[in-house]
């Protein structure tokens, strides 16, 4: 047996709304208000990052910052349960204290802050685009088309507003 797997905890809570408000995604990401969008960008990196073959493009014309990775790609089904801020708190990193972050929170405080910061965020993965926006009431909107199977397993693409130059 795995020595990982036997010493896993794992620890579920229900504390979605707090993502919701400038005060509350504060305290759940770690950085003050001036810093979300950087937050954004550094969570989905070093997810990105986790899954090896990552690599990056920022396009200051298109006000967009691209990133990917060499992982096995997000189903669609996943998406729509990883891009969830209403799902509970869900990790192991809790126990394993992880190297970067580790609380579990980085996809929904990545989500939170592109509400807030007004950045669109797109997923493409396993032959789908994901159009991924959080409404302030916490549900989020995906809209799921078909896709060409890129050479990367996903793609993320950050559009951030002309007035949050990249």
């Amino acid at each position: 047996m795995d020595d990982n797997k036997q010493n896993t905890l794992t620890i579920e809570q229900h504390d979605w709304q707090r993502f919701l408000t400038s005060d509350g995604l504060a305290e759940k990401a770690g950085c003050t208000s001036n810093d979300f969008a950087k937050m954004v960008v550094k969570e989905l990196a070093d997810n990105a990052a986790d899954m090896g073959g990552f690599g990056f493009n920022i396009d200051e014309e298109q006000q967009t910052i691209t990133m990917w990775n060499g992982g096995t790609g997000l189903s669609e089904e996943q998406v729509h349960t990883l891009f969830n801020v209403k799902r509970p708190l869900r990790s192991t990193k809790h126990w394993r204290r992880g190297n970067r972050g580790a609380l579990g929170n980085g996809l929904r405080a990545a989500l939170a802050g592109c509400r807030i910061c007004r950045i669109a965020l797109t997923v493409i993965s396993q032959g789908k685009q994901h159009e991924i926006k959080l409404q302030d009431n916490g549900d989020v909107v995906i809209n799921s088309t078909d896709a060409a199977d890129g050479e990367h397993a996903t793609v993320i693409i950050l559009g951030f507003p002309a007035d949050k130059p990249v």
